[in-house]
């Protein structure tokens, strides 16, 4: 993942995912893709005063923009 600002995915690793083992597995349902949306697509700093105004557009730290991709790795000896 890639965004133009920060992104506070702290819920991540508390209640909203299941633990398997050293691992987490998000909730693979519509309300978990709709958090995980949400977290993804909101500026950590959506709360400052300059992300608030007018002038938010100008900041990169306010951008709600981000890029996603999945991929695997197969690994071959």
């Amino acid at each position: 993942m890639v965004a133009d600002g920060p992104r506070d995915l702290s819920e991540l690793s508390g209640n909203a995912v299941n633990r398997a083992g050293p691992f987490v597995k998000s909730l693979n349902d519509a309300a978990g893709r709709a958090q995980l949306g949400h977290l993804l697509s909101t500026s950590a700093t959506e709360n400052d005063p300059v992300c608030r105004g007018p002038q938010r557009k100008l900041h990169r730290q306010c951008s709600d923009a981000y890029g996603a991709a999945m991929f695997s790795i197969t690994e071959v000896e």
